[in-house]
């Protein structure tokens, strides 16, 4: 009866560590709902190119402010590919900093949609709202002048059925290093242009985790099998 014990705690276990569905697709993104007036253009073309917001008339730039973003697989090349609980690059976010005066721009959500093309067809449209956070070009410094793109709301999530589970899709923020580090903005300095990277992740299911302990466990059982036959031996 203990080895039946013993083989079902394994096959129980084991079922909670099944390997973890690969998910492939696209990201397209366009600006909406912007905060201001005047001196701004949006051109919505991340179809075949970029979807861009700019601002301002340059003063002692030789252009004006602009914000970008390129969803991978948005223009026809190669799209994103993730293990579950993986992160993967959902497009790329370009902040051009200028010195630029006429105009009342504030800000715009970005309108992020995620294509899952395989091993299903899923489609989720999140939208994120950023904010300028515009910096006194006083110090001489092109850092401390910077000004910084940030997230104005919080990340949401959605889920999706495959295989008869739920899959909650996230995006997480933006990263300079690879996905190593995660914020919620970043620093472009005054008349350069900066580039992130816009990280999403599919969550799989909750699963039984295998506790650390398992190994010791199995040896105790294990080993309490063998004590008890040598003892019905020496009986």
């Amino acid at each position: 009866m203990k080895h039946h014990l013993i083989a079902a705690a394994i096959l129980g276990l084991s079922a909670g560590a099944a390997h973890a569905v690969t998910f492939s697709g696209t990201a397209e993104g366009s600006w909406v709902d912007p905060i201001g007036n005047v001196g701004f253009t949006i051109a919505n073309n991340d179809a075949s190119g970029t979807a861009d917001v700019d601002w301002g008339t340059p003063v002692d730039t030789d252009f004006n402010n602009l914000w970008s973003f390129d969803g991978v697989g948005s223009d026809g090349g190669p799209g994103w590919t993730a293990e579950a609980g993986n992160l993967f690059k959902v497009g790329d976010f370009t902040y051009r900093n200028g010195s630029v005066t006429n105009h009342d721009f504030d800000g715009a959500s970005l309108a992020v949609t995620l294509f899952i093309v395989s091993p299903l067809n899923v489609t989720e449209a999140f939208s994120f709202a950023f904010d300028v956070i515009n910096t006194p070009n006083t110090s001489g410094d092109p850092v401390t002048d910077g000004d910084i793109a940030s997230i104005a709301n919080t990340f949401t999530s959605a889920t999706f059925m495959y295989d008869g589970l739920n899959y909650t899709l996230e995006l997480l923020g933006f990263s300079q290093d690879g996905g190593t580090t995660l914020t919620t903005g970043f620093n472009s300095p005054e008349g350069s242009t900066s580039v992130a990277a816009l990280y999403g992740r599919i969550v799989e299911p909750n699963v039984v985790p295998v506790p650390a302990s398992l190994p010791l466990l199995l040896a105790a059982l294990g080993g309490l099998g063998l004590v008890r036959r040598a003892r019905r031996r020496a009986a």
